[in-house]
């Protein structure tokens, strides 16, 4: 793992409050588990070609 104690911590923090410890372990799984297909027919549901943003990011000068 590539994880930092503090990171870890993090985690754990995050989904006791909004959800349970257990799924910080079960999610990545869950998300896995998504077909490519299952997720073009999300993105063509949910995203639309007309209603995005573009950004550049350049390091300052």
């Amino acid at each position: 793992s590539t994880e930092t104690p503090g990171q870890l911590a993090g985690l754990y923090g995050y989904y006791s409050t909004v959800a349970t410890a257990e799924q910080s372990v079960s999610y990545p799984k869950y998300v896995q588990s998504y077909t490519a297909e299952a997720l073009q027919k999300l993105a063509g549901q949910y995203l639309s070609p007309e209603n995005y943003a573009t950004m550049l990011l350049q390091p300052a000068a």
